[in-house]
Formats: C-alpha cells, structure tokens, sequence
C-alpha cells in the first residue's frame, strides 16, 4: 500500500517525517509543494492541486493507495482524492482527513498583516518548535511560506462538487485543538460513498507531533479495515 501526504500550511516535504520512521511496510510520498524551493510558486490553490494530482499520478503507479491530509492539507487531499477519481477512475482506497472541518462556499483564512499577528497565531497553533521560531533566517522563510499559503488558500473554490469520491474516509484531530468545533466536521461524510469515522487523539491541533507512534500506527492499522 502506498500513502500519498498533504503537508499543512507552511510544511514541506519533511513535515511527517516524524511519522515515516514507524512505518515498515508502507511506501510513502510527501507531496512538494511548488515554490518551497524559493521559485516559482503557484498563483492559486487550483493550480496547486492540479500539480500535487501530476505528483500523485505518478508516485502511484496504478497501485493501492490512500491519502492523507492535514490542515491546509486536509483540503488539499481532498481535491486531489476527487481528481484523481474524476480525471483517471482511480480514487484512493481511504482519505485521512486531520485537523480541519469540511470546506464551506464562504470559506475564508485571515492572512495576517504584521509580523506580530502571525506569531500569535503560530503560539497559539503550536506545533512548531520554540527554538526554531528564535532563529531569524528560519523564521522568516516560515512566515513567508504560511502567507503565501493563506493567500492561496483564499483562492480555494470549494462549491459542491458533481460527485462523490468512491472511498472510506477517517477523520482525525487533537481533543485539545481549539481552532474549531469538532461537530463542524460531519459534512465531510457527505463528500463520500464509503463509510465514516472519526478518531480522537490527545494533543492540540499537531496531534500527531506530541504522540506520532499512536498517529502513525493508527494509520497503519486501518490502511486495509472497512
């Protein structure tokens, strides 16, 4: 089985790198989001979907696969999950959907004008370490990547679709995450044929940083369970 990731705003191909050293029989790929690189970035959230599809097309080579998504990435996974159904009939076998409700038409991220007001927003997220958000250079890059990630975030159309994806879908979140109520995320389950689930996890809105064995092993365990 193959697992396709979704970074969240700001993350880069080694966002879950923290997780892949638990996994032992499951090929994985971080998606790339385009411009991380500091090049050319992408104008808006359809273009980047449609080049996180080119990435995914490829890495799965007609092979088993489910996708995983947190945050900005939830969305992200999502759209990738329905393109590849409605472009190439080859939907993944689950979506793990983490940290984010379902997508609304009004849907709407404030872009934080200073400086300051993004790194509230960081605190109270967490998820990323302190002694990183001391070193200048560091912090910098990460502020300009979650602005452009807002930015393009704010371009997502997120109308209702003319299907839904053919999978299973599981979505997990921290009991401490604060950024939303978790009853707003039962939409999700419309998107779908397959079943429904949800699954708790101790932590804040990075869960899956304060315990990623149990994150890594749950989504090992339920790769294959109906």
């Amino acid at each position: 089985m193959k697992i396709f990731l979704c970074p969240f705003a700001g993350g880069t191909k080694a966002s879950y790198n923290i997780l892949l050293k638990y996994w032992n029989n499951i090929e994985s790929m971080t998606c790339d989001y385009k411009g991380r690189d500091g090049k050319t970035q992408c104008k808006d959230f359809k273009t980047m979907v449609k080049d996180c599809l080119n990435q995914c097309y490829k890495f799965i080579e007609d092979e088993k696969y489910v996708i995983f998504g947190h945050s900005m990435g939830a969305y992200v996974a999502y759209e990738v999950a329905y393109q590849m159904q409605y472009i190439y009939d080859n939907p993944p076998v689950k979506v793990f959907i983490s940290g984010e409700p379902s997508p609304k038409p009004e849907f709407c991220i404030e872009e934080f004008n200073t400086d300051e007001a993004l790194m509230e927003y960081l605190h109270f997220m967490g998820g990323t370490d302190n002694r990183l958000l001391s070193d200048a250079g560091f912090l910098e890059t990460l502020l300009a990547r979650l602005r452009s990630d807002f930015h393009l975030m704010n371009s997502y159309d997120s109308r209702k679709k003319v299907m839904k994806i053919e999978t299973d879908m599981i979505w997990m979140y921290g009991k401490k995450d604060k950024s939303f109520e978790s009853k707003t995320v039962e939409q999700w389950s419309n998107k779908i044929t397959g079943t429904f689930k949800k699954e708790l996890f101790n932590g804040g809105h990075f869960y899956f940083y304060d315990d990623p064995k149990r994150t890594a092993d749950f989504i090992e365990k339920n790769l294959y369970l109906q």
